[in-house]
Order: C-alpha cells, then sequence, then structure tokens
C-alpha cells in the first residue's frame, strides 16, 4: 500500500528532529523542510526576516532572480513584497565603458544611447557602437553591474533616461520618469 504524503512527511519530520533535536530548529533553507512544506502543500511563510532581507538586497541593487535564490523564495513573491513596501527596482547594468584615459567609467545597457550621448552621433546596434568605442580606445566590458558595486563619481544611464547621472553614495539613484 503506498504512503500517503502525510505519512511521507512525518518520516521526514523524523529524520529532522533526529538531526536537529526540533523541526523547528531546522534552517529554512533544508531541502528536507521545504519538501515537507511540498508535500503537505504548506505555503513557505515569510517572515520579518525574509522581508528585511529582501527590502536590503533590493537597496544594493540586485534583481529580482538574486534575491530570490539568496531567500529562497520565488521571483512573484518578491516582487509582490517590494511592491506592498512602495519599492522601485535599481537597473541591473550590462555593459562597463572606460574612457581611454581611464579617468571616466560608465555603467549603461545600451551603447547605442551611450555612444550618441558622449559622441553625439546615431549607432545603428550595440555591436557597431562598441566597435567605434574600442577603436576610439574605450574599453568595453560586459557583466551584469549591480548598484552597489559601482564607484562614487562613475555615469550611469538608466533606461528611459535621455542624461548621463553621477553616482554619489547609495541614495543617489536616480530613477527615469517614466
Amino acid at each position: 500500500m503506498e504512503m500517503t504524503n502525510y505519512q511521507k512527511a512525518l518520516l521526514i519530520v523524523h529524520d529532522l528532529e533526529d538531526q536537529y533535536g526540533s523541526v523547528a530548529k531546522a534552517p529554512k533553507s533544508n531541502t528536507k523542510l521545504k519538501q515537507i512544506h511540498e508535500l503537505l502543500s504548506m505555503p513557505h511563510k515569510k517572515s520579518k526576516m525574509d522581508v528585511d532581507q529582501i527590502i536590503r538586497l533590493n537597496y544594493l541593487g540586485h534583481s529580482n532572480a538574486y534575491i530570490a535564490r539568496a531567500t529562497g523564495l520565488n521571483k512573484a513573491t518578491i516582487g509582490t513584497i517590494l511592491q506592498r513596501n512602495h519599492l522601485r527596482k535599481k537597473q541591473v547594468f550590462q555593459f562597463r565603458v572606460v574612457a581611454p584615459d581611464q579617468s571616466t567609467t560608465y555603467y549603461v545597457d545600451s551603447l547605442i544611447h551611450l555612444y550618441k550621448l558622449i559622441k553625439g552621433a546615431q549607432i545603428n546596434n550595440n555591436w557597431m557602437a562598441e566597435s567605434r568605442l574600442r577603436g576610439q580606445g574605450y574599453s568595453v566590458k560586459y557583466g551584469n553591474y549591480i548598484w552597489s558595486n559601482i564607484a562614487d563619481g562613475c555615469y550611469y544611464l538608466v533606461r528611459g533616461s535621455q542624461e548621463l547621472q553621477v553616482k554619489n553614495g547609495l541614495d543617489s539613484y536616480i530613477y527615469p520618469n517614466v
């Protein structure tokens, strides 16, 4: 006879009690604890600590996907928590561009847009903009650059904005007027 989900969960509970002395002492990230929740269809309960961690990671500029992995919650839950707390996402930038003289660093998503702003010329695609920038001595690196890892004094360009901004501390992020 096949065991019910309740019986399967009970066996896992006994394993956790043997390991931690009590299920309550098992860390929330424990895979066996998550398995019990799945077997019993219990949604993961968000604690005050989870919400505080989500808010802190968002403040630093991490993506919802990163926050979801770090907290064990899903991206939709992260989005809901941010929305309920009236928080907006900071952009994760794809390109780091350094001027030939090393004096200026830019963080952007669109090399086309950056090229237009700093060179005053229209380019059709990121590849062409990258090629022209490199040809003029700029260093172009692709990556995922989060807000907290960008040094003060660097320029950044958020989607929807028509002007470069300068980072001056974690609280200096300027959201686009969308």
